[in-house]
């Protein structure tokens, strides 16, 4: 990155000019640094960088009768309104609302248990096994 792309107009760069053109000038160096307009392609850079969006994913329930994806964004309103500092992180645009598709905790727990029982046996032929006969 060069002086004039980090200098926002050509008087902030003249400032800044002297230091770097008297330390070249002390390394034996007899290059005149020059102010240099910005080209359209770095204002393009801009344009095309992606927000950072955050994720609120809420777990489904029949159950529940509440709006709670609603409630979630009228809290977000109301809280940061656009005279907040923080309103440029919690927007409408930087917040995603999902719901998750996990199974119910029900549904695991009763797998675990149907593969348990239906779990073969060998318990049976150990005890046979180490029974000495008289």
């Amino acid at each position: 990155m060069c002086l004039s792309e980090i200098s926002s107009d050509k008087d902030c760069f003249n400032k800044a000019k002297g230091a770097y053109q008297d330390a070249l000038n002390k390394s034996g160096c007899k290059y005149n640094l020059s102010f240099k307009t910005p080209t359209s392609d770095a204002s393009q850079r801009s344009k095309n960088c992606q927000r950072n969006i955050l994720g609120f994913n809420l777990p489904y329930s029949q159950n529940v009768e509440t709006k709670v994806g609603k409630c979630f964004l009228q809290l977000i309103d109301q809280n940061f309104p656009k005279t907040n500092l923080l309103h440029k992180i919690f927007n409408m645009n930087t917040l995603k609302l999902s719901y998750s598709c996990v199974t119910k905790v029900k549904t695991i727990i009763s797998s675990h248990n149907k593969a348990q029982i239906n779990k073969p046996s060998n318990q049976s032929e150990e005890i046979d096994n180490n029974c000495t006969s008289p």
